[in-house]
């Protein structure tokens, strides 16, 4: 993924994401590597650095989710997750029609 697609797939100015993935290659974490569709557009691609410290993350955040998850209690999620659908789909229509 190139910097400009994943600014894109969050919703962030480029710039931003381009800071953010160059501390992530000074900590070794990520690498850039040729594109073959854009020749300026590196693309981003992590470092075996980068793999561990994203199973890392990726297992605390699901630990962290699963107790909040048990707190709020299944019944509360589902209304959460419903309305959360209701505001995004109100949110969609309005920027099209503008």
């Amino acid at each position: 993924m190139s910097v400009a697609d994943a600014a894109r797939a969050l919703g962030l100015a480029r710039q931003g994401v381009q800071r953010i993935a160059d501390l992530l290659e000074a900590d070794g974490l990520l690498a850039y590597r040729q594109n073959p569709a854009h020749q300026r557009a590196k693309l981003m691609t992590l470092t075996p650095k980068g793999e561990v410290a994203l199973a890392e993350i990726t297992a605390r955040q699901a630990v962290w989710a699963n107790a909040l998850g048990a707190e709020m209690g299944e019944e509360r999620l589902r209304q959460a997750t419903a309305l959360i659908t209701e505001v995004v789909a109100l949110v969609g229509e309005r920027r099209t029609s503008s």
